[in-house]
């Protein structure tokens, strides 16, 4: 007998995204070439020098501080988009812990 089908009623945008396999191919073809590599570096550097010239104070350099991290994770989450997510290594194989140890 074949399983049960599982219908997603409100898919997340990576889900949507996925369900084209054309489209995550050509994603990660796009993502291995150098160029891009380059791109999104060069980007990123420029971006992070442009937010610290500006900054005058304690309040400023934070707020600069954020809105990097921010883009280092937007940039992290586009170069992943395709990747399906993997299980932690290391996560227990069961919740139930044994407190007799």
């Amino acid at each position: 007998m074949s399983e049960p089908q599982v219908v997603i009623i409100n898919p997340s945008p990576k889900l949507q995204f996925m369900s084209d396999p054309k489209r995550v191919s050509a994603h990660r073809n796009t993502m291995q070439m150098p160029q891009i590599q380059d791109s999104i570096n060069m980007a990123l550097l420029n971006y992070q020098r442009e937010l610290f010239a500006r900054v005058n104070d304690a309040n400023g350099s934070a707020a600069a501080g954020l809105k990097l991290k921010g883009a280092l994770e937007f940039v992290d989450e586009f170069l992943r988009l395709a990747e399906a997510p993997k299980p932690h290594a290391d996560s227990p194989k069961s919740a139930q812990l044994d407190h007799k140890v």
